[in-house]
C-alpha cells in the first residue's frame, strides 16, 4: 500500500474560482496544486502525475479542450 495523498490539478483563469476550489479540497484532506493557464498545466502534467484534473474549457489562449488533446497526444496517464 502506498502512502501517497491524492493529488489534484486544478487549472482556472480565475484566481478566485481556483482559490475556492483548492480550499475546498485541501479541507478534505487531498493536496490541490493549480495552474492559470492551458500551457502551465501541462508543464505540471508532465512534471507530476495527477489522480484528477479539474479543468475549465474557456481557458483564455489554450483552451480546455487543447489542453485535453495535447494529453492524449502525448499518452500521459
Amino acid at each position: 500500500m502506498s502512502d501517497r495523498q491524492d493529488l489534484v490539478l486544478i487549472v482556472d483563469d480565475d484566481e478566485a474560482v481556483l482559490t475556492m476550489l483548492r480550499k475546498v479540497i485541501e479541507s478534505n484532506g487531498i493536496q490541490a496544486h493549480t495552474a492559470v493557464s492551458g500551457e502551465e498545466a501541462l508543464e505540471k502534467i508532465a512534471a507530476e502525475h495527477y489522480d484528477l484534473i479539474l479543468l475549465d474549457v474557456n481557458l483564455t489562449g489554450m483552451d480546455g479542450f487543447q489542453v485535453v488533446q495535447n494529453i492524449r497526444g502525448r499518452s500521459i496517464k
